[in-house]
């Protein structure tokens, strides 16, 4: 019934659409008319079923990028699943669908009554002029990779029903929780671990996506067996490189590599009933990359995040419909309702809480970096006077200033001597040294005047780490490549030893994590792979 109001609304969306039009003039100061063009849609797998009027995710040609057929593989004396298997061709794949190859299989169904290469019948998104399914209906990482193939192989890994499985490590997840629950995240990161033994089947598509990207290859090394733990590399490598602000043609080759490479050894590693949609559809991503962007641009985590906002909107059971939409009639009308206000104590108590908290607590320091919180004296450790003093050049510790906080293009970048957090670590970066990237912990910031020509410098005491020791999983030998060079291992940094580093220098917050299970301590220093999106 909910696919059923999916299509009558998405129906009556296209034909509102079609009449929707602006006149606008032109710099020739001639009237023209300007059309709204929809290039994507975005659709988990059942609502992409019910829109595109395609077979179910789970049935026989329910790939709407290629014509995959899929296979049949029995789990018991009376269940199957369809899989969709590798194949032995350039792609791993079938044939592509093409937007004509759609229409005539969607128009025949019609005709039979029977459902043609996985169509039913036609598509409201015909209605659309200009759009492509193929191209438009975008393949949604948030369903499909964070809770699809990750969420699934948690489960397989940890999940007692696997108990016996080659590839099952329930027996060591407590060492598996140890290290997770050890690792602070820094606060740009909403959520902090939660334990695999106890959440593992309910873990939100945000602790995924952090369990992906950052914390899976360092809780998981030693965890997993060398064969399984670099298959599994495959995933991450290829799921961040597409993820990042800027993707380079290189980027796309090695991504199509890892990710193709991972379809087609996971039966062998796993099983061939585990080859579902969701694995298929992992082949596709670079495809779809190249034609709407990183996979970011196109995640349903935005729009979750919305379906969050309209709880907001109602209290209560009885009459939700129309509490939602009294609601958002008074937040479309607040503007005009505030113009009309008079001038007073009144006005400008709505006007400070609709614009929310502002930030006044920041001094602009230079292009897209601020000073968050005040200026203090003091607060450097007595092992690091000597080193600041001389760094800086002045004649003694009293023309030092020191600060905690900064924001740099947008993002908060604490230092230890920040107390006010404590589960958290936002003050591991990376920085520039030499035309080197280097990684540390800023101890303190610090402001310093010159008496000679009243410039001011402001720059980061950092305990540097010591060296790089490799990265988190090896080079893999058939391909030829590390998988993953987002996660670098370095030891950690000495206590009495510290640096100074021009604040603009800095480049970037990092998800820190230390191992202290493993023999020696050792730092896994892990990069985001975009400040765009978020939780």
């Amino acid at each position: 019934m909910s696919n059923l109001c999916s299509v009558y609304w998405l129906n009556y969306f296209i034909s509102f659409y079609f009449f929707l039009a602006f006149e606008v003039e032109l710099p020739s100061e001639e009237a023209a008319t300007s059309r709204v063009m929809v290039l994507l849609g975005h659709f988990d797998l059942p609502a992409r079923s019910a829109v595109l009027e395609q077979v179910s995710y789970n049935g026989h040609d329910s790939c709407c990028c290629c014509t995959e057929k899929g296979e049949t593989v029995s789990t018991s004396a009376r269940g199957h699943v369809v899989t969709f298997p590798f194949r032995d061709t350039p792609t791993g794949h079938a044939e592509l669908r093409t937007s004509k190859d759609i229409e005539r299989d969607s128009l025949k169904a019609l005709h039979e009554d029977s459902s043609v290469n996985g169509f039913r019948s036609p598509s409201p998104l015909f209605g659309l002029p200009g759009f492509s399914i193929p191209l438009g209906v975008s393949i949604d990482y948030m369903h499909g990779v964070c809770l699809g193939v990750v969420k699934t192989l948690i489960g397989l890994w940890f999940d007692s029903s696997n108990s016996g499985k080659n590839w099952y490590c329930g027996h060591l997840v407590y060492q598996v929780d140890s290290r997770l629950l050890s690792i602070k995240p820094p606060s740009a990161i909403t959520r902090v671990p939660r334990s695999i033994d106890s959440h593992h089947k309910d873990l939100k598509a945000a602790e995924c996506r952090s369990w992906l990207f950052f914390y899976s290859l360092p809780c998981m090394k030693g965890i997993l067996s060398y064969e399984l733990f670099n298959h599994y590399a495959l995933l991450v490598g290829g799921i961040y490189l597409l993820c990042q602000e800027t993707i380079s043609p290189a980027d796309l080759r090695k991504a199509d590599m890892l990710l193709a490479h991972f379809v087609e050894m996971f039966d062998v590693y796993y099983a061939p009933r585990y080859l579902l949609l969701n694995v298929h559809n992992l082949l596709h991503l670079v495809e779809d990359v190249k034609a709407n962007g990183p996979l970011w641009c196109n995640s349903l985590f935005v729009f979750e995040d919305w379906n969050g906002d309209i709880t907001d909107f109602f209290h209560g059971t009885q009459n939700v419909a129309n509490q939602i939409l009294s609601a958002v009639s008074c937040r479309q009308n607040m503007p005009e309702l505030i113009a009309k206000m008079p001038d007073g104590q009144a006005k400008d108590l709505v006007l400070k809480l609709r614009n929310g908290s502002e930030k006044e607590n920041r001094t602009a320091i230079g292009e897209g970096i601020n000073i968050v919180g005040a200026l203090r004296n003091g607060g450097l450790r007595l092992e690091f006077e000597d080193d600041a003093v001389s760094g800086l050049e002045v004649a003694s510790l009293n023309e030092i200033k020191f600060f905690t906080r900064v924001e740099m293009r947008g993002r908060i970048i604490h230092s230890r001597a920040y107390k006010r957090v404590s589960v958290r670590n936002s003050y591991t970066v990376s920085y520039k040294n030499n035309n080197k990237i280097k990684y540390g912990q800023v101890e303190v910031f610090v402001q310093a005047s010159s008496l000679q020509d009243d410039s001011v410098q402001y720059a980061a005491v950092i305990l540097p780490f010591l060296e790089q020791t490799g990265f988190v999983c090896p080079t893999y030998e058939v391909l030829g490549v590390c998988p993953v060079t987002h996660i670098v291992c370095w030891c950690p940094p000495l206590n009495d030893h510290c640096i100074l580093v021009p604040i603009e220098n800095i480049e970037d917050i990092c998800v820190c994590m230390e191992l202290k299970d493993t023999g020696s301590p050792v730092v896994y220093i892990a990069h985001f792979p975009n400040h765009i999106e978020k939780d």
